[in-house]
């Protein structure tokens, strides 16, 4: 019996890597796509998947264009089910994600634990029996990278430090590309990046650099002409956490 097969669409490396990290172990084949274009373009070439996980904010067309794609093309979607994995989701949205049949919307930053079990149910796949019995708390006092892997990967510190070194390494070419995007003046590019990088900060326990990030990604989606000028501490932050082990 063939494996189910799950298209996750992502722009952000760091957040492909940590999609693969979570579902490394489940009985599935994942193949990831970085933009619409190209998710479309993997579904005609190698025929529909059984699960669709998009992000909303992507290059070009959105995850809800993705959305209306696949569902004006019964060929592409096939039998597949649609779950929304975003940092942007707000009522309206989730409105219009509803009425176009998503399965599930779930939001950024998200535990490994939430994502596997709403992989497993999209796909009707037998959950594991859990321990009611023993909650995961996070104590009071707990360091923010505790917290980190108390929350997001399940109390497994191994998980959270091979995350954060597939960050690390990604990190110095997100300042190449922030860069890049703040000379260009590309607000729209730069609020997309500033979006995916709030997400890995959080996910990682970096709140205050989740903070600068949120306030780049606003001051870009307002088109302030100031947003350009929070890009160098924003890259500053990224060359710190490049050096952290």
């Amino acid at each position: 019996m063939s494996l189910p097969h799950v298209l996750a669409v992502d722009d952000d490396e760091i957040i492909q890597r940590f999609v693969q990290m979570a579902l490394d172990t489940e009985a599935l084949e994942l193949r990831q796509a970085g933009s619409v274009d190209e998710a479309v373009a993997l579904l005609r070439s190698e025929g529909p998947v059984d699960l669709i996980l998009t992000d909303l904010m992507l290059p070009g067309a959105s995850g809800v264009d993705l959305v209306r794609t696949l569902r004006a093309t019964p060929a592409l979607l096939g039998s597949a089910r649609i779950v929304v994995l975003s940092a942007g989701l707000n009522s309206a949205t989730s409105q219009r994600l509803e009425a176009q049949g998503v399965w599930r919307q779930l939001h950024k930053p998200i535990a490994v634990s939430e994502l596997q079990t709403a992989v497993r149910a999209a796909l009707g796949m037998e959950q594991p029996v859990l321990e009611p019995d023993k909650p995961r708390r996070v104590t009071p006092d707990a360091t923010p990278e505790q917290r980190a892997i108390d929350l997001h990967f399940g109390g497994d510190a191994a998980l959270f430090h091979a995350f954060r070194t597939s960050c690390a390494a990604q990190f110095a070419l997100d300042v190449t590309q922030g860069n890049a995007l703040a000379r260009a003046g590309d607000l729209p590019g730069l609020r997309r990046h500033a979006h995916s990088l709030a997400s890995v900060f959080a996910t990682l326990g970096e709140e205050a650099a989740a903070t600068q990030a949120r306030a780049l990604q606003h001051a870009c989606a307002q088109g302030q002409s100031s947003a350009i000028a929070l890009w160098p501490a924003l890259a500053q932050v990224l060359e710190h956490l490049s050096q952290k082990q």
